[in-house]
């Protein structure tokens, strides 16, 4: 674990997690401590060496991070495990980690699934409540909208014996505590950004189609329109990004930073998407 200071542009070593975790999620709480759910553990020396090492050890535990005392505390365990889920804190201080491959032990046999699960973290309460979207999920874009609302975009899916990127959009209420099917993306991708905009409409930028054994990075670009709950395809990227970095700049600007190529290189290229109206 390590921590940047942007004032000095330098980085600090902190204390380490108490358990190994890849692709665990990390959601900043209202009081400034950091929650670490999920991930996988890989096998018995932590080597994500084979598919099995990736989709039958993720992990329910979580731990929370105070950097006050610069220690770590076992938080609540989720309702399941999860490795590949994402997460976003919602108006109301809950962390909400959605979907994630996770896998139930059948005789002693774990059995890989995507998840339709979703858990809301409750810092008040130090407690998980369970709800479920519309679609088994992992490795999507999802991102909190002006209004309050999520917005979740694609990801991979399906059967865990038939995985692929798939199209299905969906969008979290927290007033109503539902969720609602949107409308399809025109490519099937996992692996793409999700950013809001300030005006309230949010764009689903990149990520790879194909199968997830061999990713093929697109240039596809979304925006999704509160006005209707649309979801509109626009110009595309100069280049392909798969799993890239997707933020938004102090300017207004959407930034890409680097991610697979459709060469299966990584993308050296970062560009900037200015949304219009």
């Amino acid at each position: 674990v390590e921590i940047y200071d942007p004032a000095t542009e330098s980085w600090s070593n902190a204390a380490p997690l108490p358990i190994p975790r890849a692709g665990s999620t990390s959601s900043l709480l209202p009081d400034g401590r950091v929650l670490v759910a999920g991930g996988t553990k890989g096998d018995r020396q932590n080597r994500l060496y084979s598919v099995d090492d990736l989709l039958t050890t993720s992990l329910r535990t979580t731990e929370i991070y105070d950097p006050a005392t610069n220690s770590w505390a076992g938080g609540p365990n989720m309702s399941e495990p999860k490795a590949g889920a994402v997460s976003v804190t919602l108006n109301n201080g809950e962390v909400m980690i959605a979907g994630g491959v996770t896998f139930q032990s059948i005789f002693g046999i774990p059995i890989p699934d995507f998840s339709e699960k979703v858990v809301f973290y409750d810092p008040a309460g130090n407690s998980f409540r369970t709800s479920s979207m519309r679609e088994k999920r992992a490795l999507f874009g999802m991102t909190k909208l002006t209004d309050g609302r999520v917005l979740i975009a694609g990801g991979g899916g399906g059967d865990i014996f038939s995985i692929g990127p798939i199209k299905k959009t969906e969008i979290y209420d927290p007033v109503t505590d539902r969720f609602t099917n949107l409308a399809l993306l025109d490519t099937a991708v996992a692996f793409s950004g999700c950013v809001s905009l300030p005006d309230g409409r949010a764009v689903i930028v990149g990520g790879a189609t194909g199968d997830l054994d061999d990713p093929i990075p697109v240039n596809d670009v979304w925006v999704f329109d509160p006005n209707g709950d649309t979801i509109t395809a626009i110009t595309k990227m100069n280049a392909a990004h798969g799993g890239q970095a997707t933020l938004m700049t102090i300017n207004g600007n959407i930034t890409v930073i680097s991610g697979e190529s459709n060469s299966g290189a990584a993308e050296a290229v970062s560009e900037s998407l200015t949304p219009g109206p």
